[in-house]
């Protein structure tokens, strides 16, 4: 089963270059940002045109609520194996 990555703050900086670089270890990328909706699209472009798997995420996850219903569209979009990196 691949691995679920779900990585705060994609969509640029540190962030972006861990979704990447998990992406390559073949990990599903679950790109989750605040408030660069272009940038975290633009890193799930990156990693799909390098033939993996990803999708945006936005949400705050300073605040629980925000937390829950990105946890809840998770397990929509894949079941497997979570790895969070924040």
């Amino acid at each position: 089963m691949t691995r679920t990555a779900l990585v705060t703050g994609a969509s640029s900086g540190i962030g972006r270059a861990t979704a990447l670089a998990l992406a390559r270890d073949g990990a599903a990328v679950a790109c989750a940002y605040a408030s660069n909706d272009a940038g975290a699209k633009e890193t799930v472009e990156l990693i799909q045109d390098a033939g993996g798997e990803a999708a945006a995420f936005g949400g705050d996850v300073s605040d629980e609520t925000q937390v829950k219903d990105l946890f809840r569209q998770l397990r929509d979009w894949r079941e497997a194996p979570l790895v969070l990196v924040n």
